[in-house]
C-alpha cells in the first residue's frame, strides 16, 4: 500500500468529512494488499485507533464535566438572585440622638425614641400596613385604611386608627393608648385597650390599667408636669428626654417634686430641681448628681 495514500486516508478518516463507505473500501483494499503478510497493519491500525478513540473520549468527558460545572454555576447564580435579589425592600428608620418623627407611606406618623428602630417593607407596606419595632415609639395611625400592625419581640399591636405609645423592651411590652382602640396580644394573652388605658405584656402575663400621668408622652414632647412626685420617678423621665445620667443621694429619692417643664433647657431644669430639693447639683458631661440631707 503506498504510504502517501495511507496518510491521506488517515487524515480524512479523522476529519468530520469521513464517509463510512470509504472505511469498508479501505479495509477490503488493505486485506488484498501485498503488505498483509509482512506487516500486521491491522493490529497496528487498531492500536492507533484505540489510542485515538481514548483521546477523543477523554476530551468528550472533559467537555461534559465542564458543561456540568457551567450549568451548576448558572443554576447557583439563578438561586443567588432569587434568594438575595429579593423584591422586599426593608427600610430601617432610626432615631440616633433624640426623638425623631417619620411620616409613613399611608400618612401615619411615627416618633421614634432615642436609639430605637423601625423596619418597614416599602413594597408590601401599603397592603399589609405592618411594621417591626425595636425600642420605643409613638404612633399616630392614619384612619380608614384597614388594620395597622406593630410587631415586637414580646407581642403584637393591632389598630384601625389611633394614637398610642409602644415601648418594646427585651422582656416586656408596654402600650399606652391616647385615642381609639388597640389590641395587644402574644401567644399567651390578649387585651383590648381604649383611650386612656395602658398595658404591660410579658411572655407569661398581661397587666392592664389606666394612664395616671400626663408625663407618659414627655419622652417625645418635653412637657412634664410633676405634682408631688417622688424624685425617684422623676429621674428616669428626665434622663430619657435629655439623654443624661442623673444620680442622687438616697436621702433625696423619696423627696416630692412639684414643678412643670416645657422643653426647658437642661441647665434650668437642674437649677429648679436643686431649689425644690434644697440640694446641691453638679454636672460633668452628661452626668448630673444631686446631694443633700433629704426632706
Amino acid at each position: 500500500m503506498p504510504a502517501k495514500w495511507f496518510e491521506k486516508y488517515c487524515q480524512k478518516h479523522y476529519s468530520q468529512d469521513s464517509d463510512p463507505t470509504e472505511d469498508s473500501e479501505f479495509e477490503l483494499f488493505y486485506e488484498l494488499s501485498e503488505f498483509d503478510q509482512e506487516v500486521d497493519s491491522e493490529k497496528a491500525w487498531k492500536n492507533v485507533c484505540s489510542k485515538l478513540n481514548v483521546q477523543k473520549k477523554s476530551w468528550t468527558a472533559v467537555w461534559k464535566v465542564a458543561a456540568a460545572v457551567l450549568l451548576a454555576g448558572s443554576l447557583s447564580l439563578v438561586t443567588y438572585q432569587q434568594l438575595f435579589t429579593s423584591d422586599h425592600q426593608l427600610t430601617e428608620l432610626k432615631a440616633p440622638n433624640r426623638p425623631t418623627k417619620f411620616r409613613l407611606a399611608d400618612g401615619s406618623d411615627v416618633v421614634l425614641a432615642r436609639n430605637s428602630q423601625l423596619l418597614v417593607d416599602e413594597k408590601e407596606f401599603m397592603t399589609s400596613r405592618q411594621v417591626t419595632l425595636k425600642g420605643k415609639a409613638f404612633f399616630d395611625v392614619a384612619k380608614n385604611q384597614g388594620t395597622f400592625t406593630v410587631l415586637t419581640t414580646n407581642g403584637t399591636i393591632e389598630v384601625l386608627g389611633t394614637q398610642f405609645d409602644v415601648n418594646s423592651a427585651p422582656d416586656e411590652l408596654a402600650v399606652a393608648v391616647y385615642e381609639g382602640l388597640v389590641k395587644v396580644s402574644n401567644n399567651q394573652n390578649s387585651a383590648q385597650l381604649a383611650e386612656g388605658e395602658k398595658a404591660y405584656l410579658t411572655a407569661s402575663k398581661l397587666i392592664k390599667g389606666k394612664i395616671n400621668s400626663s408625663n407618659e408622652e414627655g419622652w417625645r414632647t418635653g412637657d412634664f408636669n410633676f405634682d408631688n412626685e417622688p424624685l425617684k420617678k422623676v429621674i428616669p423621665l428626665l434622663e430619657e428626654y435629655y439623654n443624661v445620667d442623673i444620680q442622687s443621694s438616697k436621702a433625696l429619692l423619696e423627696c416630692k417634686v412639684t414643678a412643670s417643664f416645657s422643653q426647658e433647657p437642661l441647665t434650668d431644669v437642674i437649677k429648679t430641681l436643686a431649689t425644690v430639693l434644697n440640694a446641691k447639683s453638679k454636672k460633668s458631661g452628661n452626668k448630673i448628681s444631686f446631694t443633700g440631707k433629704g426632706c
